[in-house]
């Protein structure tokens, strides 16, 4: 009998805490690396959207003030129609920067999750650019949205004054 109390090895309970322990251990490393990969997919997503948030912005910046160069500024904001009846359908077409007003991408044709949205106003400093002015000012308040379908919306608002 006292070989038997005497043998090295491994009782089947300890082999079942070992299992249990390990089995644990290794769906707290799994739930890990799922936690990156979601962090690294919505850091990726949030990538795109100021990616596209920069462009519009750039896009909005390139075009001058207003339709008229100088001293009185258009009253009406937003894409102007010709004498010649020539409108300002699209991107290309846009001179200024109220053009913009209203302006909507929905969606985006290589990121179709994603869409834009931009409004224009007249502001004036005195309110701190806050309050929307009934009258054309010497600055106009450009508001970009960039907004995903399953994330929120990124919104980002430029000043862009008549001699900047």
């Amino acid at each position: 009998m006292d070989s038997k109390l005497n043998q090295k090895g491994f009782t089947l309970i300890e082999v079942l805490v070992m299992t249990v322990l390990l089995a644990m251990a290794f769906l707290v490393f799994l739930g890990s690396l799922n936690l990156g990969r979601d962090l690294q997919n919505k850091s990726e997503i949030k990538s795109v959207q100021a990616i596209l948030l920069h462009d519009l912005q750039e896009q909005i910046k390139s075009r001058r003030f207003d339709e008229n160069l100088t001293t009185p500024w258009s009253n009406s904001l937003g894409p102007e129609v010709s004498q010649s009846g020539n409108s300002e359908d699209s991107l290309s077409d846009f001179d200024d920067v109220d053009d913009f007003k209203n302006y909507q991408i929905a969606p985006y044709a290589d990121h179709p999750a994603f869409g834009a949205q931009v409004h224009v106003d007249y502001v004036n400093r005195a309110t701190k650019f806050r309050v929307v002015s009934a009258t054309p000012t010497e600055y106009k308040r450009v508001v970009v949205n960039i907004s995903h379908s399953s994330f929120s919306t990124l919104i980002d608002t430029l000043i862009i004054g008549a001699g900047l």
